[in-house]
């Protein structure tokens, strides 16, 4: 089918669409969300800003090829720490709650207490003693989401009932496959302050790369009337406390402790 949003509804509430050139046309940018868009849209503003500087001798090309730091975006982030008993086990297990990443960044995008998600596709290795409760021994790695959080709102920020969404998704692909995993696999998901980060990663991971210097446009869920969109409002602090503190998810029907 060729990809045609005057005709289909599906292809129309397509985002960001980048169709193939060869027969039949599709969309290559089909898994584009709100957020992924917004990243991709701010790093081609600031390549355009670090040529605009190259082409006025301000800088050299080797700028435009930094690594950024992307602890530098955000000042709230959610760990997925992925463990198993074994090396052999971990590598399963891990590629199987990557491949469900995108089902939690999609939850996080219908909330209206997240203004952008981001994920950082880098497992890394966790210090010891782990953040999480399992056990030392095991083999584990973090991954870390980047999550700007809509400071307007006047309430406690819960993200309880979309990590839950995230390990039901998990737990429905192990349960499938029952025979691939084991109770020893499990993955985690706590909530972290940019201050905390020096608990959970090495000096020379949080430091590596340039700071990052493009400022994000937020992306907010509903949009308030202008008069008070212009009006300056005293935030309140406990939109930055978010109830869900640490979230397990395991290989259990129960439902995520909030």
């Amino acid at each position: 089918m060729v990809w045609d949003s005057r005709t289909s509804n599906a292809d129309r509430h397509h985002l960001m669409p980048i169709v193939t050139p060869a027969y039949p046309g599709q969309n290559s940018t089909y898994n584009v969300s709100k957020s992924t868009r917004q990243v991709i849209t701010t790093e081609f503003e600031e390549g355009l800003k670090i040529s605009t500087e190259v082409f006025e001798g301000k800088a050299g090309w080797d700028k435009l090829f930094e690594e950024v730091n992307f602890f530098s975006r955000y000042k709230h982030f959610i760990a997925l720490v992925c463990s198993a008993s074994t090396k052999e086990d971990h590598l399963v297990y891990c590629g199987l709650v990557e491949s469900k990443i995108r089902f939690l960044v999609a939850a996080l995008e219908r909330s209206a207490a997240v203004n952008m998600v981001h994920v950082n596709p880098k497992q890394y290795e966790p210090l010891r003693p782990l953040q999480v409760p399992v056990e030392e021994d095991v083999t584990a790695t973090v991954w870390f989401v980047g999550v700007d959080l809509n400071k307007q709102l006047k309430k406690n920020i819960d993200l309880a009932k979309e990590i839950q969404i995230f390990g039901d998704n998990v737990y429905r692909a192990t349960a499938l496959n029952s025979a691939m995993y084991n109770d020893d696999m499990n993955v985690h998901a706590s909530f972290v302050r940019k201050t905390d980060l020096e608990k959970w990663l090495a000096k020379e991971d949080l430091e590596k790369g340039r700071k990052a210097t493009t400022k994000r446009i937020r992306i907010e869920n509903k949009k308030e009337p202008a008069e008070k969109n212009n009006r300056k409002r005293k935030l309140s602090r406990s939109g930055d406390e978010i109830a869900a503190k640490k979230l397990n998810v395991q290989r259990s029907e129960e439902p995520i402790a909030s």
